[in-house]
């Protein structure tokens, strides 16, 4: 449950900025483990957010306090912390980690 904590949301994010922008801007804070952008397909540019894991939780807590409405491509950002939308995505990912963690490979349905 160590990652929950260690994910950030950041918003209102310039649909021209790459994901490696986003990276570098959110560096100083400690090491960042992935950056998810969310991506229509359709346009095939992302929808303007972004989740970021980082190595540690205190990195994520960081960047929390300071990126706050900081400017980047000419739009202020939006960050926040991580909130699952209900509470069977922590069930998920407890599954997820214990199927992982047991090497259980799940049967395919034909």
């Amino acid at each position: 449950m160590v990652s929950y904590f260690c994910r950030i949301y950041v918003g209102s994010i310039n649909f021209e900025i790459k994901e490696d922008t986003i990276k570098q801007a959110f560096l100083p804070f400690g090491p960042i483990k992935s950056v998810n952008l969310s991506w229509d397909p359709v346009t095939n540019k992302h929808k303007g957010f972004a989740f970021i894991e980082y190595d540690v939780p205190e990195a994520a807590s960081l960047a929390l306090e300071q990126m706050n409405g900081v400017m980047i491509g000419g739009r202020n950002i939006k960050v926040g912390s991580y909130k699952a939308n209900s509470w069977w995505f922590e069930v998920v990912e407890v599954a997820v980690s214990w199927l992982v963690r047991y090497d259980v490979r799940l049967l395919s349905i034909p």
